[in-house]
């Protein structure tokens, strides 16, 4: 189950993904996937993130990167796999099929937002 918070102020991804660095992590995800239908891990993902943060004197922690991509995976978003690396296992993530790219994933989030409120009325 997806734990949809929204921001009926906000337009796009940024309506149901509020930080930065969250939305970035995303579309490094879903671009490389895109580009060569391979996973990432959390220190591609980190660097890619803080690369473009580094730009406007921010930053993020490793920490915080693999924290969004596993509760984003826990989620059903990303699909996540573990491999044997040096120091021992490393996780790795892809879209999920459901949500292969941020217009997708916003199209579905949107029609998720609108069936849940349905039920209150």
């Amino acid at each position: 189950m997806i734990k949809l918070m929204v921001d009926l102020s906000k337009s796009g991804i940024e309506k149901y993904i509020p930080k930065e660095y969250q939305k970035l992590a995303l579309r490094y995800v879903w671009k490389t996937y895109a580009d060569d239908e391979k996973t990432v891990d959390s220190g591609k993902t980190f660097r890619w993130v803080n690369d473009i943060l580094n730009k406007e004197d921010k930053s993020i922690s490793r920490a915080a990167i693999i924290f969004f991509l596993n509760e984003k995976s826990d989620q059903g978003i990303l699909i996540k796999s573990e491999t044997t690396g040096k120091g021992g296992e490393k996780g790795l993530w892809k879209p999920n099929p459901q949500y292969p790219d941020e217009e997708t994933f916003i199209r579905r989030m949107t029609y998720m937002a609108i069936d849940e409120l349905k039920t209150e009325l």
